[in-house]
């Protein structure tokens, strides 16, 4: 599964600055780049090495967050609409 998402930046919690970065799901492995012509991602979350938990955030269903389990890192993501983002947490679940 592959397409653009945007992500809220770490930093800027508070202030809800989000940026659009290409998200890419492929055995076990979560990927996200600076669009989808970057060949270095900016960040990854490899399934295999690591227990994560994702949900819909309830006060937004175009909003998910995937949580590394054991850490306080998270990764907040949104999609154009809750049919994208569901089907993103189903993928990433599965």
């Amino acid at each position: 599964m592959k397409g653009y998402l945007e992500k809220r930046q770490p930093k800027a919690i508070m202030w809800g600055k989000w940026k659009s970065r290409y998200c890419v799901l492929k055995k076990d492995k979560f990927k996200y780049y600076d669009s989808n012509e970057s060949i270095t991602h900016l960040g990854v979350i490899d399934f295999n090495k690591v227990e994560a938990s994702v949900y819909l955030l309830p006060d937004n269903k175009n909003t998910f967050k995937i949580t590394v389990n054991g850490c306080t890192k998270e990764f907040i993501f949104r999609a154009n609409n809750s049919k994208d983002a569901s089907t993103w947490v189903r993928t990433i679940e599965e």
